[in-house]
């Protein structure tokens, strides 16, 4: 999903130009040396010594003007359809999330560097080729679509073959979008036997053709070719060998004449002299590999790697599903957790439910990866969790860190009282919050840090409310701020609000924090936000400083409308049994009012640090 600008790129564009002069002396360096970060170190690289000054080129050209700067790079075109070697299935996975994040971090990058901003198009060019590598044309378009919903940019526009073909009606056929495409190319009688003829007597464009060949023999599945003879097999691989060039080579010149200035991207492998620079898409990836021809698998460190599927089966891995589809691997270290099973609750990484169908136990998970999944995911569930009593749950949650000390001890039992003194202990709704944001000024661990939060809590659910109430809310911390947007997060990390409440175990000081701020391990940006209450029980009041009363009220508008986006807001329906472990940093939380029917609802929730 390509997320529409707060402004206009020519009101932004604009007051840009109000505040810059005509030049900036010296971004076109730090802009190179950037985008020279995300390449692929190739082995001959020639950035160092021919690519930088090409590249410095064509910045300039926007730089001059000050234009945003423009990219492009043609990929993910369909996923290969061997899904046993290289690929899950025929649709996307967290492989194409992590490279569309990739290269929209490339853009918030140079953007923090070059006030006109940037945009980087990527034009799926899978019409071209699908054919060939006996892909359908429907599912080519399955994926083309799918890839729009899979995850959230402001930087990254999508265009395909039809976009260099603008004489074409949008809804052509994709037969005729091939052959339109071809006619550009064609000089004269037998186009393509010409091409053929040339390229077998260049001993470099033969080089190409034999890559080629190997790429697709691995690429297709062999067994549709099973009733032919492996010379006429390998005969119709050559074949296509040939068509690929061919038709990148029409693709390359339909890219060259309509996006003529841009800066040339490739996810194929180039010794990065220029006009192509190939891109990494994957940051943990030393090499080339396409999301499209591989599988995506989260290593026991923590980091993401896109490998070959068979390659990928040699570890030690588990399955995590999202709406019942393969989404990547998941590395472990005992086979017994290989028999769990792994769920994302809201793609395409928010919440992991595991599940112990087989009733095996978690006790081969270590505290230490538990808590770095809670970290990656915002929150994990573990299902019908084994424990019986408070003293459980404490022995349980020692191994996470230091734990938090009440008056009342350790365990906070959440249930609903008769007589409540606040919402926490009412059937109305908990408003979104982080946990030990609100301690007394006086706590130890306040006078050290007046951030001091909770690193990760506990909620274990001994009774269960009735259905469809009482759920507990959790807010995407890291998908609110892709939703509100670069240009406003950064507003958000100079606003101030202060928060206020009354009484309860919170102490009754108010507490100032930015709605924007630094994760205090991480360094990234992390979004802190209260949401307030006007209960008679227990206020829960906001202000600011910092702007008017009225800019304030539009700015909370904003800032519930983001942390209540179906992108990023989850409802847990509890069951008894359910332990969730949930991040404190990259995620907020609370809880949807109750009924009567819900009086006998009780959690039981730790908190460490």
């Amino acid at each position: 999903m390509t997320l529409q600008p707060p402004h206009s790129p020519s009101s932004v564009l604009s007051s840009y130009l109000d505040t810059y002069s005509s030049s900036i002396p010296g971004v076109e360096e730090p802009i190179v040396t950037l985008i020279g970060q995300y390449l692929v170190p190739h082995p001959t690289s020639q950035f160092a010594e021919k690519g930088r000054a090409f590249l410095l080129e064509q910045v300039s050209h926007f730089t001059a003007s000050q234009q945003p700067l423009e990219l492009i790079l043609p990929g993910f075109p369909c996923k290969s359809p061997n899904d046993v070697d290289k690929t899950f299935s025929a649709m996307p996975d967290y492989g194409e999330v992590i490279a569309i994040e990739r290269l929209d971090k490339l853009c918030f990058d140079l953007n923090a560097i070059y006030p006109p901003g940037s945009k980087l198009t990527i034009l799926s060019d899978g019409t071209t080729f699908a054919d060939v590598v006996q892909v359908s044309d429907q599912s080519k378009q399955n994926y083309k679509l799918a890839l729009r919903d899979v995850t959230v940019t402001e930087n990254i526009v999508w265009a395909d073959l039809s976009s260099i073909l603008p004489e074409l009606n949008a809804n052509v056929a994709d037969d005729k979008l091939r052959k339109a495409l071809l006619k550009t190319i064609a000089k004269g009688p037998r186009p393509f036997e010409k091409f053929v003829d040339k390229v077998k007597k260049d001993p470099a464009q033969s080089k190409v053709h034999d890559k080629m060949c190997s790429y697709l023999y691995h690429d297709i599945n062999l067994e549709r070719f099973s009733e032919q003879c492996r010379d006429g097999y390998l005969a119709s691989i050559s074949e296509k060998a040939y068509q690929m060039m061919y038709r990148g080579k029409a693709l390359n010149q339909g890219i060259q004449n309509t996006f003529p200035k841009h800066i040339r991207l490739s996810v194929h492998s180039y010794d990065n002299t220029g006009p192509k620079f190939t891109i990494s898409l994957n940051p943990n990836s030393a090499k080339a590999i396409a999301p499209w021809h591989s599988v995506p698998v989260r290593l026991l460190n923590g980091q993401f790697v896109q490998l070959p599927h068979s390659i990928a089966k040699e570890r030690l891995l588990a399955l995590v599903t999202w709406q019942g589809q393969h989404w990547f691997y998941l590395e472990v270290d005992s086979v017994s957790l290989t028999e769990l099973t792994y769920q994302i609750v809201k793609g395409p990484k928010f919440g992991l439910r595991i599940g112990d169908p087989k009733k095996l136990g978690y006790q081969h998970f270590s505290a230490g990866f538990l808590q770095k999944l809670s970290e990656d995911f915002g929150f994990v569930i573990l299902k019908e969790a084994p424990i019986e009593a408070q003293d459980d749950l404490v022995d349980f949650c020692q191994p996470y860190g230091d734990i938090y000390q009440w008056k009342f001890g350790p365990v906070h039992v959440v249930k609903p009282e008769l007589n409540p003194k606040g919402f926490v202990h009412s059937i109305y709704k908990t408003p979104l919050h982080w946990d030990l944001s609100m301690l007394p000024h006086s706590d130890e661990n306040v006078k050290k840090d007046q951030r001091f939060a909770a690193s990760t809590f506990m909620l274990y659910c001994k009774t269960p409310p009735a259905k469809g109430e009482g759920q507990t809310t959790l807010v995407d911390s890291r998908m609110a701020l892709k939703l509100a947007g670069q240009q406003q997060v950064n507003r958000w990390k100079h606003i101030d609000i202060t928060y206020e409440t009354k009484m309860t175990y919170f102490g009754g000081d108010p507490h100032t924090y930015p709605l924007v701020f630094e994760h205090p391990t991480h360094k990234d940006d992390i979004f802190r936000y209260q949401e307030g209450s006007e209960l008679q029980m227990q206020q829960f009041l906001l202000s600011s400083e910092q702007v008017s009363k009225s800019a304030f009220t539009k700015l909370i508008d904003d800032v519930n409308g983001i942390a209540y986006h179906p992108q990023c807001f989850v409802e847990h329906e509890w069951e008894a049994g359910d332990l969730a472990i949930v991040d404190n940093f990259y995620t907020l939380h609370g809880r949807q009012a109750m009924t009567e029917k819900s009086m006998a609802r009780e959690l039981w929730r730790v908190q460490v640090s």
